[in-house]
Parts: C-alpha cells; structure tokens; sequence
C-alpha cells in the first residue's frame, strides 16, 4: 500500500489537518508550490488532479514549460572529508562525482529492496563499491517499543592497498 497518489507523472501525499478537519497536500518534487485541501478523501483525490491539471494550463498559457518531478539534480550535504574522499576515488576510477554517488544510490536502493521484512534488534549490511562501504545499522532503543527502531547511516571509506 502506498500514501502517494500519482497523477500525470505528479505525486501527492495527503496529510490531515486535525483541527481543521481538512485534507491537506501538495505537488512532491518539483519547485513550484502547488498546494490544495479537501474535506473528505474524494474531494482531495479531485483536487489533486484538478491543481495538476491547472498547473500544466497555466505553464501552457504562460509559454513556460512545466517542471518536471525528480528531475535528476539535487544538492547533497556531506563532510568537507567526505566530499575529497569521494572525490578523490572517482577521480582514480576515472568517473565523475555524480556517476560514484548514482552508483552508490542505486546500489543502496537495490539492497533496500532486497531487505527482509521483520528485521531482528540488530541488523548490519554492507554495500561495497570498490573502495566505499555504506553500512546500515538498525539499533533498538530502551525508550522504543519492539515495532520502532532508529536507522543509523555511517559511511566509511577503506584505503586502497597496492
């Protein structure tokens, strides 16, 4: 099951507004702020695609093109050590710091989807590209119940030996 709703390539997720008593979203992914409300779920499936499609005729009428979600470019803040490290191994495999940190993505994502459901207290998982090692560390805490857990990313980077 999933919370998105997707129309036209557009995403939404619906929130509610307690004391409002309203459905409340917007268009996920892109920059323009397209946001709307509803007050039963119909409704807000309605007015989710009726923003959509008064978004792209107002694009059309303004001879602007409509953004595009998930166009591919994001800003990703790391650690001035990290971001040389990085660097610095894209440049000795002879690939660009967007092709290592796609590759690290999609790598990441894979093994994701490759989780088991139902994962015991503790639960560690390495994804090597070369020289980088993402680890994934899922720790039970003694304020959680047994269905919450807190998600720990570190990175390391391994040094090449000849």
């Amino acid at each position: 099951m999933s919370d998105f709703l997707e129309y036209k390539g557009y995403k939404t997720r619906p929130e509610f507004q307690k004391d409002s008593m309203t459905f409340y979203g917007r268009i996920e992914g892109i920059v323009d702020k397209i946001v709307f409300e509803a007050e039963s779920v119909q409704e807000f499936i309605d007015a989710f695609h009726e923003s959509v499609d008064d978004y792209l005729e107002i694009c059309k009428e303004m001879g602007k093109d409509p953004e595009k979600p998930y166009k591919g470019v994001f800003n990703v803040r790391v650690s001035p050590e990290t971001h040389k490290e990085a660097a610095e191994l894209a440049f000795r495999k002879e690939i660009t710091l967007n092709e290592l940190v796609g590759t690290a993505i999609r790598k990441y994502i894979a093994s994701e989807e490759e989780e088991p459901k139902g994962m015991a207290n503790f639960y560690t998982r390495h994804i090597n590209i070369d020289d980088v090692i993402l680890t994934k560390k899922n720790i039970m805490t003694e304020y959680s119940n047994d269905e919450d857990m807190v998600l720990k990313h570190m990175c390391h980077t391994r040094r090449q030996h000849d």
